[in-house]
């Protein structure tokens, strides 16, 4: 049952007593009013006895006719008192009482009134009537005393018994009140005393259970009998050590993956720190927003500072020379401004007033709330750098060494080679031929490794003038010729343009054309033609050179402007090459500002182009009246 129905229950059950100690209570009180009433009434009869004697008295004194009417009225009215408690409020016990008091009161009445009738018939004799010769009888007189004697003492005796009434109404209004009160408290303590019993043992055991379960012994389960709130409570309970029981399995071994998480991650930590103290590798991450920046441990030793220092972003750049810093934050601005990572050389003094080069690879990320931070890490490059230097001016000491005897073999085989000296026997003349071709391939090679060099170590000078491109393309036309006859390839012009004026190392891009050319000369296939195109596109140039060979393919496009770059297949093997021309080529280019790159189609053929960027039209007018002097233009 629950508990709302059973307190339900306990409040009916008090209502019930409650209603009963009322009626009880009403009972008494009707009874004691009742009683009062009567005892009341009777004292109105007494004083109405009363005055109808004094008047009687002095009717016998004063022989007034007024009088006898006042007691009349009187005697009447103590007859109709009489009658009214008679058929109102009169008592069992008192009926016999009530019929002698009327007797009694008939009786006085027919006395007096003989007693009247007498002193009327003698009244005329003489004037008083106690003077005359005892003209009233005294025995008349006697026997109505008598009676109202009689009346008096039936009243005051059933005074004294309405008087017991009243004390024993009080009484027992007195003792319904104690008893209503005592029954509503009993029934009240009794049954808040059920319920509460009833109440506290199963609490007692919902708190044993609960301080099982708190205990951390999660398998106990609740037993609370009924169908009540209690028992509700106790399901609910256990539903939830059960979830929490669950929920603690799949805890602990969520806590024992995490543990192995944290081990495997404090054993790579120590691993990365051990990595990184021995590849002297740092990181550094830098806060765009608040300027924040924290390092590793390798950091602070790159840096020449003692462990567990952390910079602000102004000590940070201090380090670096004041070209470094330009350099830094141009390169951080740019990639807050969207561009890519960036990965550069700076020159920086260290805590201990050493000069060192730093390397720094720098990205950047960003937050869920678009919050942007730079990751970066830093590897000091000072040894590296001097073995470059030495490196690069070791291969150019050998480029040069080398350069000087193969332009003389070169020479004295182009001379056996025209029979200048003399004829050469078939044999002779074909050994002479690959030796001078070979030769040629030498300082091809060589002079591709000194550009390297170069680039390398920033040592390539760039002699930036104002040039038309179609004199120049002419000139890389007829000097690779002949080349191209040797292939029996035939090389197309083609250009609308009257003059073409850009800022270029004439030189430089006279290579990178001879370049793309020579490839395109050996790649070529039906029909033989290299087709050079000039055209402008907007603000800019476009050269392109175009051939007719197999194309490249998708997995060698991706590689295609690195260093030794050759596609494995018979063709590229047949035709020879370093790999190091299109990556000179692209260095160049993009050093005289310019962009370059290429459209390949397998079978059908590849075509590689430059963009430059064009000079003002005051500038090309000056151009057009020279190429029309020397007769290039169209």
């Amino acid at each position: 049952m629950r508990i709302l129905v059973r307190l339900r229950l306990v409040s009916i059950g008090l209502f019930a007593g409650l209603a009963c100690a009322l009626v009880l209570l009403a009972w008494s009180v009707a009874k004691y009013n009742e009683v009062k009433t009567y005892n009341h009434m009777l004292w109105n009869l007494h004083a109405a006895v009363s005055d109808k004697a004094f008047q009687r008295d002095q009717y016998f004194l004063f022989k007034q006719s007024a009088t006898k009417k006042i007691w009349s009225k009187r005697q009447a009215d103590v007859i109709n008192l009489v009658n009214q408690i008679q058929s109102e409020n009169l008592i069992e016990d008192d009926r016999d009482k009530f019929r002698e008091l009327i007797d009694n009161l008939n009786s006085s009445e027919i006395i007096f009134q003989r007693i009247f009738v007498l002193n009327q018939s003698k009244s005329t004799a003489s004037s008083s009537w106690l003077d005359a010769d005892r003209q009233f009888d005294i025995r008349l007189i006697s026997q109505m005393l008598l009676k109202d004697v009689a009346t008096t003492d039936v009243i005051d005796a059933l005074q004294i018994e309405s008087e017991k009434r009243v004390d024993a109404a009080y009484l027992q209004l007195m003792l319904s009140i104690a008893v209503g009160i005592f029954i509503l408290v009993a029934l009240t303590i009794s049954a808040l005393r059920v319920t509460a019993v009833s109440l506290k043992n199963r609490l007692h055991h919902l708190h044993d259970g609960t301080n099982f379960i708190a205990a951390g012994r999660l398998e106990h389960r609740l037993l609370v009998a009924g169908n009540d709130e209690l028992s509700e409570l106790a399901n609910s309970i256990n539903t939830m050590t059960a979830d929490l029981q669950a929920f603690k399995g799949s805890w602990e071994a969520e806590l024992d993956r995490r543990k192995n998480i944290e081990i495997e991650l404090r054993r790579n930590d120590a691993l990365l720190k051990s990595s990184a103290r021995i590849a002297g590798v740092g990181a550094l991450e830098l806060d765009f927003t608040t300027q924040e920046v924290r390092w590793s441990e390798q950091s602070c030793t790159i840096f020449g500072m003692p462990a567990g220092y952390q910079p602000d972003y102004d000590a940070l750049l201090n380090f670096f020379t004041p070209t470094a810093q330009t350099i830094l934050q141009s390169k951080m601005s740019q990639m807050l401004d969207g561009g890519d990572s960036f990965d550069i050389e700076l020159e920086m003094m260290t805590g201990q007033n050493k000069v060192i080069f730093v390397r720094i690879l720098g990205q950047i990320e960003y937050s869920p709330d678009q919050h942007a931070r730079m990751i970066a890490t830093l590897q000091d490059v000072t040894a590296q750098r001097l073995m470059d230097r030495i490196k690069s001016e070791f291969i150019s000491m050998v480029s040069h060494e080398l350069r000087t005897p193969l332009t003389s073999i070169r020479g004295s085989l182009g001379l056996l080679a025209s029979e200048v000296l003399g004829s050469l026997d078939e044999k002779s003349k074909k050994l002479v031929v690959v030796a001078h071709r070979n030769s040629v391939r030498l300082i091809g090679l060589v002079n591709d490794i000194l550009d390297i060099n170069k680039l390398a170590s920033g040592a390539m000078h760039m002699d930036m003038q104002k040039h038309d491109l179609v004199p120049l393309i002419f000139q890389v036309i007829e000097n690779n010729a002949a080349y191209a006859r040797e292939f029996f390839i035939e090389l197309d012009f083609q250009s609308e343009i009257r003059a073409a004026v850009v800022e270029v190392d004439a030189g430089r891009l006279m290579q990178v054309l001879t370049n793309l050319i020579s490839n395109a000369v050996k790649f070529s296939g039906d029909p033989p033609v290299v087709s050079v195109k000039l055209e402008q596109q907007g603000a800019e140039y476009k050269i392109s050179v175009s051939d007719t060979g197999p194309g490249i393919s998708e997995q060698f496009k991706r590689k295609i402007f690195g260093q030794f770059a050759q596609e494995n297949n018979s063709n590229t093997r047949m035709n020879g090459g370093s790999g190091l021309g299109l990556y000179i080529s692209k260095n160049l280019i993009e050093k005289m500002g310019g962009s370059i790159g290429f459209d390949s189609t397998p079978g059908v053929g590849t075509t590689f182009w430059i963009t430059l960027r064009a000079q003002t039209p005051e500038v090309e007018k000056q151009f057009v009246k020279s190429n029309e002097a020397i007769g290039l233009s169209n």
